[in-house]
């Protein structure tokens, strides 16, 4: 039997939401940013996500986009 290699594992710090009401969108944000990343990008993925949390803005923005996407499955 083989023997697995150690893994090395990174922990990224991410954007925290403020309350228990805005986890989803704080996934949807955070997956947008990993996708968009080129990896040309100078910036490693650890960089962009130092910052503590998202703007009210840019939950809004990943809000609207969802509910627009969602809204003529609902109709």
């Amino acid at each position: 039997m083989k023997k697995r290699a150690n893994m090395k594992w990174n922990v990224i710090k991410v954007p925290k939401q403020p309350d228990a009401k805005q986890c989803g969108f704080y996934v949807l944000r955070y997956m947008r940013q990993i996708v968009e990343y080129e990896e040309e990008d100078t910036r490693s993925l650890q960089s962009m996500f130092m910052q503590k949390n998202y703007t009210k803005a840019e939950i809004d923005e990943v809000r609207e986009e969802w509910s627009s996407c969602m809204l003529p499955y609902m109709i």
